[in-house]
């Protein structure tokens, strides 16, 4: 999709551009602390076919992430959307504020995704948020990097007042990458979500804005990131 085209769709009712998060040069060599030979992460919302080229990626790790994956329990009346349906129902959830897919390039290649979904709005005002990236990009702080950087942007600029993430107890990369942020923990989950074929235990995670405002900079990127976490 045209760099063009892709700056006027609307996400969250602002431009889809003004939701680009970039990380260059000596920036990025503070927050990943041991560079990679990286030399650009870029962050921004995913649009049209490229949420099919997100896919693909992620396809092209399944040996990597499959063990992690959410699936629909047998007997569910939950419809799945084609591949063709996929790119304009995504991109109509993002632009009415009820779903936000983050796309992670690093050095213009995909890499990753970090997604925000159960949007609820009224007395709630929170969303859930899950994370992938793939295997060749792991270890290097731009996971945490990425979370980090949503969850300030979805929690500062996007109105949401909490953020949730919800870890199984086994995923030890992930529960480190939740606890080196110092997101909050909140208990066990027994039974919590359908992953790779089976009810599966989780333990849960919040941050909220009040969390963010006692941040040094009001930031969970500037407070956490910066100090820790290779993930």
């Amino acid at each position: 999709m045209s760099g063009f085209f892709r700056s006027r769709r609307s996400v969250w009712g602002r431009p889809a551009r003004d939701l680009e998060i970039r990380y260059e040069g000596e920036r990025l060599d503070d927050l990943l602390h041991e560079n990679h030979g990286v030399s650009s992460v870029v962050l921004r919302p995913a649009a049209g076919r490229e949420h099919l080229e997100i896919e693909r990626v992620r396809r092209a790790n399944k040996g990597w992430l499959g063990e992690w994956e959410a699936t629909v329990p047998p007997g569910s009346s939950a419809s799945v959307p084609t591949w063709e349906e996929f790119p304009r129902l995504m991109d109509r959830k993002q632009a009415g504020g009820e779903a936000l897919s983050m796309m992670v390039v690093v050095d213009g290649e995909i890499a990753g995704l970090i997604s925000v979904g159960a949007v609820e709005r009224g007395a709630m005002h929170l969303g859930v948020l899950g994370y992938w990236i793939a295997e060749a990009h792991a270890g290097k702080g731009i996971t945490s990097l990425a979370v980090a950087s949503t969850i300030d942007m979805v929690l500062s600029q996007l109105d949401l007042h909490r953020i949730e993430i919800n870890v199984r107890p086994e995923n030890e990369p992930s529960l480190g990458l939740a606890r080196k942020l110092k997101l909050r923990e909140e208990g066990y989950k027994p039974r919590y979500m359908h992953i790779n074929g089976r009810w599966a235990d989780h333990v849960g995670f919040a941050v909220d804005q009040e969390d963010l405002r006692q941040m040094p900079g009001g930031s969970l990127v500037e407070h956490r990131v910066r100090r820790g976490g290779k993930h």
